[in-house]
């Protein structure tokens, strides 16, 4: 890579007449523009849907808006000349941090006994990144409470070290030269790599039940509705939460399902993942670039490599297996691009620009119309970075931190005063333990390395700020998952089901990718052999054991099922199943129908017109419908399934008169079976057998 200073004759030359920094500054902007109109979009969804009017309009308003935000957003981006996402000027440094200067980490300078006690917490930290190593030796069995106590201890460690300028992995005075063209295509290469690769990744998500069920009936109906739409035109209270649809990005897919004629699911898994799955990889790339101190590509690849290898926990599980559902795209897209706007606020090239705090306050408004766990993560993100603001003395970047904060918080608002299910004791808690196994995953070297990179992150990061954001991140995260804070938590918020997700605002995939570039300080000849050594070796180790250890994507158990690599993009869902879908809705369905399970499910997901008697067990265990509804829907699966416990003649005729069935679906099986499902039905009053698809199908008489 070619370094060039910010010499002021050179001004115009390196913000906007290299190729290089051209196409960088195209690419960011698409990604933050992305962020505009998904935070642009979730205000008209919740004005629109607190007044009780079909979205189908807001729609057009938010095209409308669209070009016109696009067309001031490339103006304004051509006369902000000052903002730089790429460069730090020669005074973005926190010179005026003790130990901060250049010659405060120069090996041959007089250490200070400031610095000192730096060096000595660099050690500290080091011996903390070596227990972890020894304390995964025993995992899972064993071996979480001295993990967690030497991360916590580790943590702070390295911060402190960092902030002397006694042991980092960079120059204190570093900057960050510009990425050549060849570069960012090669993160562009990598990025739509990944984004094709999503397609064909298949993985059913039970949770797709509710998400797309949602697109769905906007898409048909054009309002979003409060209530249960999964099991009936609104009849029920949502089973799921219980909480008012905060997250507006289902809305979106269906608003333009309706207006495009676009099916949903093609919306949802052909389009929304492939493009955010490319983002995805430019938001790492972006944070890569601002974050690492040298090589941000082999960062980035790392990191992607990581993620692309942890199939055996839900830090792959929430990446481009996942990617069309508005949580995954929080945490793989928005996340990362907020702790780059954070570190801009203070590193861009004047202080005078307003776009990474303005980003900032934006982010945070599309953060809760992605997910509403935004109220529980963002808080933990702001944190660090208002006390990051502290410790940087940065004005701007508090006031940034509690912008960010905004959205998120006017959002856990609307779900207390909308909601009557927030707070309480939920048996789905995890503890600390638990929640470690859940995202890291049980295989140690993934584990390990994630946890070595946590230790040691603020000293990977090229700079102050990001060092302390990552200190204050990390303490937050760790800390709360404390059984104590954690039942506190849950009584206050009822989120014990989501309270592992904590982890994911530390960006872990990415200070692994750091550990690939790290260097051992000093200028002696000794050491300067040792980083040359380790400039190859480490990299090559790492990417190694990644693909010895790893448990690809595409070829693991996940809680929902195996996930395949399929031969051709398609929709997320059973392929033979949706067949048959297909052939019952040509019947022209409609109320509530019976079929197979898989079928059931897909139903939720291709239609609103006929309603599935149990899209999904969870969801059916926690409506709140008349009593021993429940175990009515239960036996009806059992039936059409042909699976457990045949339920008895009289028990199915009450099922299938109380709720209320139009048409009873059952699979093929033996010849037995056959007969005892016949019985049932038709002594229920149901015949007039039809086959359709894979299935035969009995409506009442």
């Amino acid at each position: 890579m070619r370094s060039e200073s910010f010499a002021p004759a050179s001004h115009d030359r390196v913000l906007g007449r290299s190729p290089g920094r051209s196409l960088g500054r195209f690419l960011d902007g698409i990604l933050d523009l992305s962020v505009i109109l998904v935070a642009w979009w979730s205000i008209l969804y919740w004005a629109f849907w607190a007044a009780g009017w079909s979205l189908w309009p807001a729609g057009w308003i938010w095209l409308a808006g669209s070009v016109v935000i696009v067309v001031g957003f490339c103006a304004l981006g051509a006369r902000d000349k000052h903002f730089d996402s790429d460069q730090v000027a020669p005074d973005a440094t926190s010179a005026d941090i003790p130990g901060d200067s250049p010659s405060s980490s120069d090996a041959g300078a007089r250490r200070t006994p400031y610095q000192q006690l730096g060096r000595a917490a660099a050690v500290l930290a080091l011996i903390c990144a070596i227990g972890v190593l020894v304390a995964t030796t025993q995992w899972p069995q064993h071996g979480f409470r001295a993990m967690w106590a030497l991360c916590i201890l580790g943590v702070i460690a390295a911060s402190a070290a960092s902030f002397t300028s006694a042991f980092t992995s960079a120059p204190a005075a570093s900057r960050r030269t510009e990425p050549s063209t060849w570069l960012h295509l090669g993160a562009l290469g990598l990025a739509i790599g990944i984004g094709v690769l999503s397609l064909f990744i298949h993985l059913p998500d039970l949770d797709d039940s509710y998400y797309v069920n949602r697109s769905v009936w906007i898409a048909e109906h054009g309002t979003s509705m409060v209530r249960d739409t999964m099991f009936g035109p609104g009849t029920f209270k949502s089973p799921y939460n219980g909480g008012i649809p905060i997250a507006s990005i289902e809305g979106l897919i269906g608003v333009l399902s309706h207006l495009t004629g676009i099916q949903v699911g093609t919306l949802t898994w052909d389009v929304s993942t492939g493009v955010a799955s490319a983002m995805a990889v430019w938001a790492l790339w972006a944070l890569a670039r601002i974050w690492s101190p040298r090589l941000p590509l082999l960062v980035t690849v790392v990191a992607v490599a990581f993620l692309l290898m942890s199939g055996e926990s839900r830090l792959g599980n929430f990446w481009i297996a996942r990617m069309w559902q508005g949580k995954v795209m929080a945490i793989a897209i928005l996340m990362p691009l907020a702790w780059v706007w954070a570190t801009q606020v203070v590193e861009a090239r004047s202080k005078g620009s307003r776009r990474p705090i303005v980003m900032l306050a934006i982010g945070g408004v599309a953060f809760a119309g992605l997910t509403s766990t935004a109220v529980i993560l963002a808080p933990l993100m702001s944190g660090a970075m208002v006390m990051a603001a502290i410790f940087v003395r940065s004005k701007r970047l508090a006031i940034g931190g509690l912008l960010f904060l905004v959205g998120p918080v006017l959002s856990g608002l609307a779900v207390i005063a909308f909601s009557d299910d927030v707070g309480g004791k939920d048996p789905a808690l995890l503890s600390g333990s638990q929640t470690f196994l859940r995202v890291l995953g049980p295989e140690r070297f993934f584990l390990a390395a994630a946890l070595v990179a946590l230790v040691l992150g603020a000293l990977l990061v090229r700079s102050k700020v990001a060092s302390a954001m990552v200190l204050w991140v990390s303490l937050a995260a760790l800390v709360i998952l404390a059984p104590p804070l954690l039942d506190a938590a849950n009584s206050a918020t009822g989120a014990g089901p989501i309270l592992w997700r904590v982890l994911y605002c530390i960006p872990i995939a990415l200070l692994v990718g750091l550990l690939a570039v790290a260097r051992i300080p000093g200028s002696a000849a000794t050491v300067e052999k040792l980083n040359r050594l380790a400039a190859f070796a480490i990299p090559v180790v790492l990417l190694a054991a990644i693909a010895g250890f790893g448990a690809p994507l595409w070829n693991t158990v996940d809680h929902n099922g195996p996930v395949t690599l399929s031969s051709s993009p398609s929709w997320k869902v059973d392929e033979a199943a949706l067949d048959d879908v297909r052939a019952v809705m040509k019947t022209d369905p409609h109320g509530v129908i019976l079929l197979p399970a898989r079928q059931m499910r897909i139903l939720s997901m291709y239609t609103t017109k006929a309603y599935a008697v149990d899209p999904r067990d969870w969801y059916a265990r926690t409506l709140k419908e008349p009593k021993g509804y429940g175990k009515l829907r239960l036996a009806l699966k059992n039936l059409a399934q042909r699976s457990g416990k045949m339920p008895p003649t009289a028990v199915v005729k009450e099922a299938l008169t109380d709720l209320k069935v139009t048409q009873a679906c059952v699979s093929e099986s033996g010849a037995f079976r056959t007969a005892q499902v016949v019985d049932r039905l038709t002594y229920a009053g149901y015949g007039d057998p039809a086959r359709v698809g894979r299935m035969t199908c009995y409506t009442p008489g």
